[in-house]
């Protein structure tokens, strides 16, 4: 039983290390400047997650703002619902469940919406009119001309069949910079979709 227990312990170290460690430093390392010392814990919990049935073992609280795209009602889908529990500019980024009696956030940032935060970007906030971002919750348009096949998408990922956040997003690794899944060098990430 002890060894069972030892080598699910490792696995789920070597498992968890590379997203940690593609976070540690980041922006999305909120560690510091929410006083938890803890990276993951401001948006998963693997156990008693605030909503762990939303997205992989979530524990952030969801933006109960109400959005919009091009002057129409925008009804988010898929990690883009997780994504703007921080970047829609009002829930506060320290609004996530702290199961630990021993970890505690830092009062004075506790209640801030993203732009408040000590050294934070204002460009994060992205607000609720999502008009000056790519689409987002919507579905990949397959029988345009000017887009590519799903097939040739390579890096990029699509969720049940729609761009999300994650779509040209990873939350978990900065090496591109803003997050992208590739660099963008030529627009080089935006041509993987887009013919022109």
């Amino acid at each position: 039983m002890r060894k069972t227990t030892i080598a699910m312990a490792v696995s789920a170290a070597l498992i968890s290390a590379p997203a940690w460690a593609g976070i540690a430093g980041s922006p999305h390392d909120l560690s510091v400047r929410l006083g938890t010392g803890q990276v993951c814990l401001p948006c998963h919990a693997p156990h008693a997650g605030l909503n762990a049935s939303t997205g992989p073992v979530w524990n952030h609280a969801l933006s109960k703002a109400t959005f919009t795209q091009s002057g129409a009602p925008l009804k988010l889908t898929g990690d883009s619902v997780l994504c703007m529990g921080c970047h829609d500019g009002v829930t506060a980024v320290g609004d996530f469940n702290v199961a630990n009696a021993s970890v505690r956030i830092s009062p004075d940032v506790a209640n801030l919406a993203i732009q408040k935060l000590p050294g934070a970007n204002p460009a994060n906030d992205l607000g609720t009119d999502l008009s000056g971002i790519h689409a987002v919750s919507a579905l990949y348009p397959t029988a345009r001309a000017s887009m590519k096949p799903i097939t040739a998408l390579g890096p990029l990922r699509l969720q049940d069949g729609k761009v999300e956040c994650t779509t040209c997003h990873d939350p978990h690794n900065s090496l591109h910079g803003k997050f992208l899944r590739m660099s963008n060098a030529g627009s080089a990430m935006c041509l993987t979709c887009h013919n022109t």
